[in-house]
């Protein structure tokens, strides 16, 4: 934290100087923000070991250490004068770092590593700074000073892969994002489970990799990289991005749900209101219902339904998913199902959001079962996800009924909302009932 804080006064302190210099930062050829993080990276790394070796190079006297000193401005700066194309000769980089991260943040879209690449921005650019007040030093003691400094600024530009956020630096950004994703790379939706060989992408967020275990030697590049694991003859491995990415797929997944049903007008993509057809039987303590969604009688399924429309599954199988929880899940969410590394399953805060999102049952169905566990996505069979499922039901105070939750899609669940727990239920104080 102190040397962020540090960071940002001395970016203050150089900005003047720094942005007159990043106008005239040459934009590389190369379009592509991969290839254009790889590069800027490599500039970043040879602006350390230039510093490096200025710092070794003081006992030998000003023209070594101060060559040392320019070769890191020049990786930096790229070609932005001919006394800097003097002094570096005919290996100067043209663009340099500037230039490339100038040509990642021109782009009309606002791709999720922006903010990263702006903090790198500003960290490399203040280095420059130093770097420059080095070059104008009087003595030995104050350029060392200086030149410390920006070494400082060119460790938090460079950041750690494990943090997928703005204080990651260019490493986290490409750790996370589609930075890290090569051109030719085959791209799938990060959202499903990792059924074939590829980068799982959404949103602009790089999520996970897979790759075919066939005997040849294969090397993952990911200094991010936060759990592996193996599937048959698949070897997948997760991005720090995978859990902050979740509320992006719990989205999609709802837009799809909703792009994909009977009701939905394909041609203007707004949503055309359906009938819901039921009949009632009375049933002591319960009404049994048969829901309807649209004409299709394919759509027909029964649900139980207890003070109206509560979700259907039975008090059996909530109190079969709750172990098949506490094995899988209790990690991320906790075992008051609060979240910890991942949301809440459970209570006002889920409720809420799903609500406020307009989540439906085959929402929620498409989440847990495509997406759950974390570590090994899709891995339970259908009756434990919907045992899992009942059980969550169950902890947000709905009553079981006697039909079961469905072990596989319907498209009625489509149709189906959470309501409000009934009237009677007894939650503690984060609205979260104990099956």
């Amino acid at each position: 934290m102190t040397t962020t804080s540090w960071s940002k006064a001395a970016c203050a302190g150089a900005m003047v100087f720094a942005l007159a210099r990043a106008a005239h930062a040459a934009a590389p050829a190369a379009a592509d923000p991969h290839e254009l993080a790889v590069a800027a990276l490599k500039d970043l790394r040879a602006a350390v070991a230039a510093i490096v070796a200025a710092e070794e190079a003081t006992s030998s006297g000003p023209a070594e250490y101060r060559r040392d000193a320019q070769r890191a401005i020049d990786a930096l700066a790229g070609a932005q004068g001919q006394d800097d194309v003097a002094q570096a000769g005919a290996g100067l980089d043209p663009a340099g770092v500037q230039g490339r991260l100038n040509a990642l943040l021109d782009r009309v879209s606002s791709p999720p590593w922006v903010p990263a690449i702006h903090g790198v921005q500003a960290n490399a650019l203040a280095a420059e700074g130093r770097l420059d007040d080095a070059m104008q030093a009087r003595g030995l003691s104050s350029f060392e000073v200086d030149v410390s400094q920006a070494l400082l600024n060119l460790q938090v530009a460079i950041g750690r892969g494990s943090e997928p956020d703005v204080l990651g630096g260019l490493l986290g950004a490409m750790a996370s994002t589609e930075l890290g994703v090569p051109p030719a790379a085959r791209r799938l939706d990060a959202c499903a489970a990792p059924r074939h060989t590829g980068y799982g992408v959404h949103d602009g967020y790089w999520l996970w990799r897979a790759v075919r275990l066939d005997g040849k030697v294969q090397t993952l590049r990911n200094p991010g990289g936060t759990m592996l694991r193996r599937t048959g003859d698949m070897l997948v491995f997760y991005t720090p991005a995978a859990q902050l990415a979740q509320a992006r797929c719990v989205a999609h997944a709802a837009t799809q749900s909703w792009h994909g049903s009977a009701g939905q007008d394909r041609a203007s993509r707004s949503p055309v209101l359906r009938q819901v057809s039921y009949r009632i039987a009375q049933t002591p303590g319960m009404e049994a219902a048969v829901w309807h969604s649209g004409a299709a009688t394919a759509g027909w399924m029964p649900v139980a339904l207890h003070a109206a429309a509560a979700p259907p599954f039975t008090a059996a199988q909530a109190q079969a998913g709750k172990p098949i929880y506490q094995k899988f899940c209790v990690s991320c969410h906790g075992s008051e199902l609060q979240g910890v590394a991942a949301p809440a399953l459970a209570g006002h805060d889920f409720l809420s959001t799903a609500q406020k999102n307009g989540w439906t049952l085959g929402v929620l169905r498409t989440i847990v079962t495509q997406n759950m566990p974390f570590n090994n996505p899709g891995s339970l069979d259908p009756a434990q996800y919907a045992d899992v499922i009942a059980y969550l039901l169950a902890s947000n105070c709905y009553a079981g009924g006697s039909t079961p939750f469905p072990q596989h899609h319907r498209g009625a669940l489509d149709s189906m909302h959470l309501p409000d727990p009934p009237a009677g239920a007894r939650p503690d104080s984060h609205g979260v009932c104990k099956p």
